[in-house]
């Protein structure tokens, strides 16, 4: 691609409407959202969606809107840790971080389930097992304790709900 001689107030303005750019800043940007969806980093395609909206209250040129939003999109990714714990990988070390206590703690649980598994338990292993039990009943049950009461104080809400929703069919009925 061959630049026409331009002035030094003329060359921003080029590169602003040339079409080579937006589809090079295009390609780009697919290219980033395919990084991100490869890396399971769903966040970052929401960020970079959102400075791309906001980016386009403030200007409509695409170069300038894609610019922006592979640019600040990047930073942000970079500087939030992203955070590996998902739901379900309670014993996987490497998806927690963990204190010094909590992988102790975790050890010992899991050369205690190992050796109920492999039918080496002696009377004293399993007294310890039950009395792993029994320390942990107290949280669940507080837990379990918890979601009761937020269940209770929504059923009042979601019985308003009910009786506006049928006030509203009555409504519709009448009119028709």
């Amino acid at each position: 691609m061959k630049l026409p001689k331009l002035s030094k107030s003329e060359l921003p303005r080029y590169f602003l409407y040339n079409q080579g750019v937006l589809y090079t800043l295009v390609i780009i940007s697919l290219l980033q959202i395919v990084l991100y969806v490869q890396n399971k980093d769903p966040s970052s395609i929401i960020i970079m969606l959102i400075i791309g909206f906001l980016t386009s209250f403030f200007s409509k040129n695409m170069v300038v809107i894609l610019t922006t939003t592979i640019i600040f999109s990047a930073i942000i990714s970079i500087k939030i840790p992203r955070t590996e714990e998902r739901e379900g990988f309670e014993n996987d070390e490497n998806n927690r971080k963990l204190s010094k206590q909590g992988k102790k703690k975790l050890e010992k649980k899991l050369e205690k389930e190992a050796n109920i598994e492999k039918n080496e338990d002696t009377t004293q292993e399993v007294e310890e097992a039950l009395q792993l039990l029994k320390g942990e009943y107290p949280e669940f049950l507080k837990a379990q304790n918890d979601i009761l009461d937020k269940i209770k104080e929504l059923d009042p809400i979601l019985e308003r709900a009910e009786n506006f929703a049928n006030k509203f069919d009555e409504y519709s009925k009448k009119t028709l």
